[in-house]
C-alpha cells in the first residue's frame, strides 16, 4: 500500500492530512509522488495521524521512493561518465 493510499483512508484531502499532521501541503504532495520520503523524525507524528505503526509508513515509501532514487543514481552516473567535466577531474 502506498503513502497516498494509507493517507486516503483517513484524509479525503492531502490538505486535510497536512492540517492534522502539521506539515506543509507542498511536502506531502512530493511524498505522494515519490519525490521525496518523510525525514526519520516526522515518522512516529505521521504513523500515529494516520493509525498506522511506523513500519507500515516505511513500507509504503519503500518501492516507489527507492526505486526512483536508485534510477536518479544510474542517470547521474552515466551523465557524469559522458560529460567533459569527468575527463577533467
Amino acid at each position: 500500500m502506498t503513502f497516498k493510499e494509507l493517507r486516503m483512508r483517513k484524509f479525503r484531502t492531502a490538505e486535510e492530512f497536512a492540517r492534522k499532521a502539521e506539515i506543509p501541503t507542498a511536502r506531502v504532495a512530493k511524498w505522494e509522488s515519490g519525490g521525496s520520503a518523510p525525514k526519520v523524525r516526522d515518522l512516529i507524528k505521521i504513523a500515529k495521524v494516520l493509525g498506522v505503526s511506523v513500519k507500515t509508513l516505511v513500507e509504503s515509501f519503500e518501492e516507489k521512493y527507492f526505486t526512483k532514487s536508485c534510477k536518479t543514481i544510474k542517470q547521474n552516473k552515466k551523465r557524469a561518465q559522458t560529460s567533459p567535466h569527468f575527463l577533467l577531474k
